[in-house]
Parts: structure tokens; sequence; C-alpha cells
């Protein structure tokens, strides 16, 4: 049994860094003694390592869990450069070909860690290194849209890869049982970047 708390990053509770210093989710806390653990990746490693009655999400072979971490951390350095101006600057038609090149890059990643299967865990089920991604490639077609493009077109034409790869991960029960409404983000990145208008 357990309790989701959903957070707003932009007005957080005290509680937040109180548990994480550097105030960024994901956070658990668990046991009789309050343990705190938090930052993405080793909380879902934890987690499935502390659960071995359920689903393994990572490989058991030691080579190919450090694969995946490799892969994680390379998606994460592709990924942080090109989201970052949707945080940072109110121009983003000034930013888009640095965005475009990062965005193509993760496409060309992604190729070459799929392959011909369905997941990047291979062809019949996601694991941990799907849904450690996801998040961003989830709202991906939202952050070009802010952009002033359609981000539906934009994927098909552009990032074929990440496009087929997305309608897969959709259909995934984990995934539609756990996520919040698309719609949520899209409202909360607007609201955040509104900050623009007022400087």
């Amino acid at each position: 049994m357990h309790e989701t708390i959903n957070v707003n990053l932009v007005d957080s509770p005290d509680w937040i860094r109180e548990r994480n210093p550097g105030g960024q989710l994901p956070i658990i806390e668990f046991g009789p003694d309050n343990k705190v653990l938090y930052e993405s990746l080793i909380v879902c490693q934890f987690l499935d390592e502390a659960y071995p009655e359920t689903r393994p999400l990572q490989p058991r072979d030691p080579y190919e869990k450090a694969r995946d971490r490799v892969f994680i951390e390379s998606f994460s350095n592709l990924w942080a450069p090109a989201s970052r101006p949707f945080f940072m600057s109110p121009d983003l038609s000034t930013n888009w070909p640095q965005i475009v090149t990062g965005f193509k890059m993760l496409d060309n990643l992604l190729a070459d860690k799929r392959g011909a299967n369905k997941f990047l865990s291979g062809a019949t089920q996601p694991g941990l290194v799907d849904y450690m991604i996801w998040p961003s490639i989830e709202r991906l077609p939202l952050f070009v849209d802010i952009a002033g493009h359609n981000g539906a077109d934009y994927l098909r034409r552009e990032l074929p890869t990440v496009n087929h790869y997305r309608e897969q991960m959709s259909g995934d029960t984990t995934v539609k049982s756990a996520g919040l409404p698309i719609e949520t983000f899209m409202e909360n990145l607007r609201t955040f970047r509104k900050r623009f208008e007022t400087k």
C-alpha cells in the first residue's frame, strides 16, 4: 500500500527540500523509521530490487544493466540542452535550430538502442530503461507545440523513431495507469512561461 503525492515544483512545499535538499522529484519515504531516497534512477532501481516478487524491470546480466544506465545517461545529456530553452528562453524561435538538432540526435540514439524491437528492453514488455525516458518522450510533441509548430506532424515527419516508440509505449498498462493527463503538463508549462511576458 502506498500514497502518491503530485507536487508543483514551481511552488513546492517546504517538506520537499527537507527530504531532498535539491528539491527534485521523485522522492520516496518508507518504513517505520521513514527512510528517504530520491533521484529517479536510484528510486526505480531500489524499488525493482526491493520487490523481487514482481516482474523484474532490469536485466539480470550486469553488463546489460550497465548498458541501460549508459543509455539513460546519454539520453539525459541530449534531452537537457534540447529542453532547456522552454524553461529559460522567452523567444523559442531563436533557439529552434538548437532544439531541432537535439531532438534529431535523440531520435538517432533511440533508433540505435531500440533496433527492431518494440521497446528498448526488448520485443515484448517495457523495462526500467523505457520507463526512465518515457516522461520526456511523452511530452516531446507538447514542447514542439509550445514552440509554435504542430507537434504530431513534426514527430511523424522528422522524428520517426520517437513517433513510433511513443505510440507503442502509450499502450502500456503501467504508462496508462500512472501518468497525469498530458493537458496538465501543457497547462503548467504555459503558466511557467508566462513569467517571460512580464519581463
